[in-house]
């Protein structure tokens, strides 16, 4: 059976257009993925650090000797 070349090339064409797509769809899901993996992990690093903050005296508490207290 003889495969005309154009057809084999259209063939290929198309099996590589399709791997690309699909590359291109795996690419794009690892991107959204690691972006919510981002703004989960900044998300964390801003509540601790806003924690962290609250628990630092204010200028007034540290001038009186008190203790530290939330604001």
């Amino acid at each position: 059976m003889k495969v005309d070349l154009a057809d084999e090339v259209e063939g290929q064409t198309r099996d590589l257009r399709a791997m690309s797509d699909r590359a291109a769809y795996v690419q794009q899901e690892e991107r959204r993925n690691m972006a919510g993996v981002l703004h989960d992990d900044i998300g964390q690093l801003v509540v601790s650090a806003n924690c962290l903050a609250r628990l630092q005296p204010t200028p007034v508490d540290s001038q009186a000797g008190a203790t530290t207290r939330p604001r």
